[in-house]
């Protein structure tokens, strides 16, 4: 738990890989970090 509101779970272990699942209330984004920096820089564009 992160809060009282996030809950990150472990879904599946294959090898070296570990599936998480993340459930959280609508108003949180929830990203990947590459789909994060993409959004980041995205929005620094758009101030430039």
């Amino acid at each position: 738990m992160i809060g009282h509101d996030v809950e990150v779970m472990i879904t599946d272990v294959r090898g070296d890989k570990v599936r998480l699942g993340i459930t959280a209330p609508k108003d949180i984004p929830v990203h990947r970090r590459e789909i994060y920096e993409k959004i980041k820089r995205e929005g620094q564009k758009k101030k430039n």
